[in-house]
């Protein structure tokens, strides 16, 4: 063995010793981190306990433990509701206190629902949980908790049943611009004037077909036929384009493939799923034209006209396929207009 092959062996065990001197260094600093944790776990701990704190009385001591006071009044409750506007919109925002039984920790749960009932709401209606030091609270919902606190009675933590507030903040209404909610576009947004202005004007929308839009975002859709009946369906379609709402183009959808055809016909759901590059409305519509009765039927709509050469090739397609094992001999596109 030379002595290069000695130096490289030496300088390779200096590699490990100095490396496992890291992994000790960070293995402290774990610890350290540890330690730290369970400090602050043993802060909360003794704070939601009460804190002891020692006296001295006739030269003995005595161990004196602050109790967390309880008055019981007729305004304590273990839930509380207010009826909120939001974007014209009628929600209910409940106030609850549950008591962890195993952790015997108090929490505060806060509820955003359609209906005023006393029952188990969906994890969904749930805005958030959290502990009753509000003050950890994220930014995004200091608000909400504000009006949580004022809804809390303050000497026990109870909500409180005789709690009021004003919220009721009409979208529409020009004396009060300024509403507990922000409606989001899915689309990139560039920074200009309008983001300081304190008003904006929402060019080319109607507010009578803007207030239908709120309605279809923010209440609860018992009976879709009475929302989207006739051309409403259309209006909804438009402007969840323009402002790229997803959840309205979404239940739009379901309309269509729901609806049957004597309230609207295939040919007009077609062309609303071409307009609006409905996919999942289009192959539905398409795989409901399987018969030479269809192909005429839609052919002698108002709407086929409106149709584009690539769906009324699906369509034929489709009835094509549908007309062949039976050893009808396909129809060719010109007797129906031209594609």
């Amino acid at each position: 063995m030379t002595i290069n092959d000695l130096d490289a062996r030496l300088q390779r065990m200096e590699a490990m010793v100095s490396e496992s001197d890291t992994r000790l260094k960070r293995m402290e600093v774990m610890a350290s981190e540890s330690d730290a944790r369970l400090k602050r776990m043993e802060t909360m701990v003794n704070h939601m306990q009460g804190t002891k704190s020692t006296v001295q009385e006739n030269n003995a001591f005595v161990d004196a433990k602050k109790e967390q006071t309880i008055i019981s009044s007729k305004t304590d409750s273990y839930q509380a509701s207010e009826k909120i506007m939001i974007a014209g919109a009628a929600f209910y925002f409940e106030l609850s206190r549950t008591i962890s039984i195993t952790e015997k920790t108090d929490f505060l749960s806060i509820i955003l629902s359609f209906e005023p009932i006393w029952t188990l709401f969906p994890t969904m209606w749930t805005i958030l949980s959290a502990c009753l030091d509000l003050d950890q609270i994220n930014i995004l919902f200091r608000v909400i908790f504000a009006l949580s606190r004022r809804m809390t009675h303050a000497d026990n933590g109870f909500p409180q049943t005789n709690a009021r507030f004003p919220l009721d903040l009409e979208f529409l209404n020009c004396l009060l611009v300024n509403s507990d909610c922000t409606l989001l576009v899915e689309k990139p947004q560039i920074c200009n004037q309008q983001r300081a202005s304190y008003e904006v004007k929402l060019e080319g929308v109607v507010a009578a077909e803007f207030a239908i839009l709120l309605k279809a975002i923010y209440q609860p859709i018992i009976n879709e036929n009475d929302l989207f009946a006739g051309k409403t369906c259309e209006c909804l379609l438009r402007l969840a384009d323009y402002f790229q709402v997803r959840l309205v183009t979404k239940r739009c959808s379901n309309y269509l493939k729901s609806c049957p055809t004597a309230k609207m016909s295939v040919s007009e759901k077609l062309q609303l799923a071409q307009d609006y590059n409905l996919t999942d409305v289009m192959e539905f519509c398409v795989g409901q034209c399987k018969t030479m009765d269809d192909l005429v039927q839609l052919f002698q709509s108002s709407h086929y006209s409106l149709l584009n050469s690539a769906t009324k090739l699906r369509v034929y397609e489709n009835v094509t396929k549908a007309i062949s094992p039976i050893g009808i001999a396909p129809v060719t596109p010109r007797i129906f207009g031209r594609f």
